[in-house]
């Protein structure tokens, strides 16, 4: 009923705060990494500005994945869209994610390369050395087993009768 207590009300709020402390955290470290550490390293230039949009992408799509929280404690109101200028905080945040993926679109290969994980171990067909994806793909799929033949032999087992059917039974029930 309306006057009913939110059951998962704690949960949620618990949630977010996780999600602040840790955010909070890694901001904390990615500003620790502007300066020299133990290692000698420190992130510089362009690489520093993708970490931090990076940052900023994990947060916003954090907030994006919270809309029904934010809207349900009154936190975010929607509003009219218009062509000028939109007050809808849901959409202004998806037009947000969305130019910040397309900005970071350029750094996409090296964000990949930089977990290490080898090609041999990704067995990517997106991950060609000779950039010839298209190919590989096309080769990938020609080798699965279900494309071996045009038609699977689940199909005369598993399908054909059901379609079969329906077939009757509309021409059954067909009118003209």
């Amino acid at each position: 009923t309306k006057n009913q207590a939110d059951a998962s009300v704690n949960q949620r709020v618990a949630k977010a705060v996780t999600e602040a402390f840790v955010a909070a955290q890694v901001g904390k470290i990615i500003d620790g990494l502007s300066t020299v550490g133990p290692a000698g390293v420190a992130l510089k230039g362009e690489t520093l500005a993708v970490t931090k949009r990076l940052l900023v992408l994990y947060l916003l799509t954090v907030v994006e994945g919270a809309l029904v929280e934010l809207y349900s404690f009154g936190l975010l109101r929607a509003g009219p869209v218009n062509a000028k200028e939109s007050t809808d905080s849901a959409r202004n945040l998806r037009l947000a994610i969305d130019a910040l993926c397309r900005s970071l679109l350029s750094n996409a290969i090296g964000l990949t390369d930089a977990f290490g994980i080898d090609d041999w171990v990704l067995d990517s067909a997106l991950g060609v050395y000779d950039g010839n994806v298209y190919n590989a793909l096309w080769e990938r799929a020609q080798a699965e087993p279900l494309n071996k033949t045009d038609v699977t032999n689940a199909y005369a087992k598993s399908i054909k009768h059901i379609l079969e059917r329906g077939n009757r039974q509309s021409k059954a029930q067909a009118k003209l």
